[in-house]
């Protein structure tokens, strides 16, 4: 029985490293899809910079260095959220948060 344990530990716990790169490939994947909508481009994009579809008539676009700085923050904001998830978890603790969420 000990030894079943201690195979399943050795398992789950790279299986856990493994889920956060997963996480992160999700988010970086997930922002390259809504730099794409025409939507998000027409409120964050200027005309004339992208091409003309017919989602797109007007050619809203942005240019590489305004991706690269939105791919960059994603990227800083994960990793930034976290750093601070154990402090901030350690301070309010999960019995306050479904207290917070009744009221």
């Amino acid at each position: 029985m000990y030894i079943l344990k201690w195979h399943t530990r050795k398992l789950i716990s790279p299986g856990f490293a493994a889920f956060g790169g997963i996480l992160y490939g999700y988010d970086t994947g997930t922002i390259s899809g809504i730099i794409a909508m025409p939507a998000w481009l027409i409120i964050y994009g200027a005309p004339g910079l992208g091409t003309v579809t017919p989602e797109n008539p007007q050619g809203y676009g942005i240019s590489a260095s305004t991706t690269s700085l939105v791919v960059s923050i994603l990227s800083a904001g994960t990793f930034f959220g976290a750093l601070l998830a154990y402090p901030v978890g350690d301070i309010i603790g999960r019995k306050c948060l479904p207290i917070a969420y009744l009221n």
